[in-house]
């Protein structure tokens, strides 16, 4: 399998850094794990043909060789690969489980704190669908801006001096 397409999430920072009584979860020159997209260029299996799509966890690398019951076949026809990795992947279902958790409904104000990110721009999208006006937080003017093509209704900035004070308001 040859990689195309590579998750990058914010658990993955962690991953370097001491974690009391566990040390370092990955060290340096350690091939980095998290999901990724690749297109089939072998295979031994009849279920799997090169050219096909597949979703692993095998982790960031080019290429590598791996059992089929470890790879998953995905439709890449007419969506894009790294789709699968964000709004139709784990952050997609972050928040959607969220959107499920504490439900929003039509007219309601919705507050999305690090609206910018995979999970709280997916969650926006979500919210203004139902019909809430989303309130979104970002970290940048260019973010912001970005967050409005999305459909934000307002964003705040939490660099801004006034933050608490907008927020409140």
């Amino acid at each position: 399998v040859r990689n195309v397409a590579m998750s990058v999430d914010p658990y993955m920072r962690s991953r370097f850094s001491e974690q009391p009584g566990r040390g370092m979860l990955h060290s340096v020159g350690e091939i980095m794990s998290g999901e990724a997209v690749g297109v089939v260029e072998s295979s031994t299996d009849a279920t799997l043909s090169p050219g096909d799509h597949v979703l692993s966890t095998f982790g960031w690398r080019d290429r590598f060789v791996a059992p089929v019951a470890h790879l998953e076949r995905i439709d890449c026809s007419s969506i894009a690969p790294s789709v699968y990795l964000g709004v139709l992947g784990v952050p997609g279902f972050t928040a959607w489980a969220g959107r499920e958790a504490v439900p929003f409904r039509e007219g309601e104000v919705v507050f999305v704190n690090a609206a910018s990110g995979a999970v709280g721009s997916t969650y926006g999208q979500l919210a203004k669908i139902a019909g809430a006006y989303v309130i979104a937080c970002a970290g940048s003017e260019e973010k912001g801006e970005r967050l409005k093509e999305l459909g934000a209704d307002e964003v705040i900035l939490y660099t801004q001096e006034d933050f608490m004070k907008v927020v409140r308001e």
